[in-house]
């Protein structure tokens, strides 16, 4: 008997929740805002390298993967120069390239990394 009224019991509590939820008022309806101040986070990459010998120049490129953006194309660096920096460049993967040349154009070497600025960062290349 006991068992009995027990188990009502709780067939009727059951049903009492049931129905308070089901006659609960509705939730009030979600408005979409439109946001007009997004701020993009940028970042800046130095890039640098120790000279190769017999390098009259360097050729160097700097992509974003994200949208193909091309930030440096190809850039012609003298042979002297070891290191150039990139500034507000957007978050997010990068293709750094850097190419070793003879006076002649010959390709002497080239080094390419895939890089995820998030902030303010170095990589250092082998051309």
């Amino acid at each position: 008997m006991k068992r009995l009224s027990i188990s009502i019991l709780s067939v009727a509590m059951l049903l009492s929740l049931g129905a308070a939820s089901a006659f609960a008022a509705p939730a009030a309806p979600v408005q979409a805002t439109k946001v007009d101040n997004v701020i993009q986070q940028v970042g800046s990459l130095y890039m640098y390298w120790t000279a190769k010998p017999g390098t009259h120049y360097y050729r160097l490129v700097l992509r974003n993967l994200n949208d193909n953006h091309l930030y440096i194309n190809n850039d012609i660096l003298p042979s002297t120069q070891t290191g150039y920096s990139s500034v507000g460049l957007p978050y997010g993967p990068y293709r750094v390239w850097i190419g070793a040349y003879t006076s002649t154009g010959q390709f002497l070497g080239g080094e390419e990394k895939i890089i995820t600025l998030n902030g303010h960062q170095s990589v250092a290349l082998n051309p």
